[in-house]
């Protein structure tokens, strides 16, 4: 058994111990009070210096500048990436032109380079907020640390190069899905710019897919879903030929594709697809051809209410329901149908609210 004499020792010790913690946490508390007192007064004096006059068209006097270049850099860092979002056009680059004059570019090009992600993290912000950092940002599309590979993705809408946005598709394929989301979303704002650099991309594919890795291949369904995003025209001869792709993935995309760009050629590679061994082709070939209003798709799409996966079934539901007349017609009819999964699915359909007037068919 523990000794009374132990036992107080042990009290003592936690005791002691729990008082040095309590007197750290006080401790930090009162000089982050102090901190934000001293230099949040500076802060305030900086950004109305910056504000009147350094954006204001005049030049600087020498005793404000210097007093500007004698702030922490931590505090340079925090006014300008305050100041930036706000401001655009001329102001931006005057601020811009001030950051550069202070260093604090040359700084950001430094913390680029760190060993510690964070600082590079931080580097590449200061080149999204002020712009410039062509020579060193790039680079960090294949940083290990994948915060900072996201931070390159939206650094590059504002430094479109052929170099940048083949950086981007190939980010596309990232193994971490906040890369992936940050290069859509940066492909998808660059928008007509990538569209050739994109067909390029699904082309290779196309031809050498079959020797590409699993990652590469995620890379590409990734792709198909911002030329989706963008619809555009040129994307009709790729998503064409990757409707024949090995991957189900891929042939579901490309569809989901040519439902975006509709096209005599498209909706017969879309009703071939309704006989694809893969539910989820079925179910996007269906969707498409919904999306499209192309009736006379309606009969091979009624076949379909019988398909055993479901969300077969309520794509072709909705999509016959879509084409109007031609498609309510084969509904009611499958009303009385022998199998009840299409009975059941004309039911469902037929019952659900009215929608917005069908679009004129392909």
């Amino acid at each position: 058994m523990i000794s009374f004499t132990l036992l107080q020792h042990i009290v003592l010790v936690q005791g002691i111990l729990l008082a040095v913690s309590l007197g750290l946490f006080f401790a930090h508390g009162l000089w982050l009070a102090w901190y934000k007192r001293r230099y949040q007064l500076l802060l305030e004096r900086a950004q109305a210096i910056i504000v009147t006059v350094g954006l204001g068209g005049t030049a600087l006097p020498p005793t404000e500048y210097e007093w500007l270049c004698a702030l922490p850099v931590r505090l340079q860092i925090r006014l300008f990436t305050h100041l930036a979002p706000s401001l655009s056009g001329a102001k931006k680059q005057q601020l811009t032109e001030l950051a550069r004059a202070l260093g604090l570019l040359a700084r950001a090009a430094t913390r680029c380079r760190s060993q510690w992600w964070w600082r590079r993290l931080q580097g590449a912000r200061l080149f999204t907020l002020l712009g410039g950092g062509e020579h060193v940002v790039p680079v960090l599309f294949l940083d290990r640390a994948a915060l900072v590979r996201a931070q390159a993705a939206e650094w590059a809408v504002e430094h479109p190069t052929p170099a940048v946005i083949n950086a981007l598709l190939l980010l596309l394929g990232d193994a971490e899905s906040l890369c992936r989301f940050a290069a859509q979303d940066a492909l998808f704002r660059l928008g007509p710019l990538v569209a050739e650099p994109l067909i390029h991309l699904l082309g290779v594919y196309h031809r050498v897919g079959h020797l590409w890795p699993r990652r590469m291949t995620a890379g590409i369904e990734t792709a198909l879903e911002v030329a989706v995003g963008l619809a555009d025209a040129r994307f009709f001869s790729p998503a064409l030929t990757l409707c024949h792709s090995a991957t189900p993935d891929v042939r579901a995309l490309a569809a989901t594709l040519l439902g975006a760009l509709g096209g005599r050629e498209g909706v017969e590679v879309l009703t071939a697809l309704l006989d694809d061994d893969v539910p989820e082709v079925r179910t996007a070939a269906a969707r498409a051809l919904g999306k499209l209003r192309y009736r006379p798709a309606a009969a091979a799409l009624a076949t379909l209410l019988r398909d055993r996966a479901w969300d077969v079934r309520r794509e072709v539901g909705l999509a016959l329901r879509s084409l109007g007349p031609p498609g309510l017609l084969f509904l009611h009819r499958s009303l009385q149908d022998a199998d009840r999964f299409a009975a059941d699915m004309a039911r469902h359909v037929l019952d659900l609210p009215d929608m917005a007037g069908p679009k004129a068919p392909v």
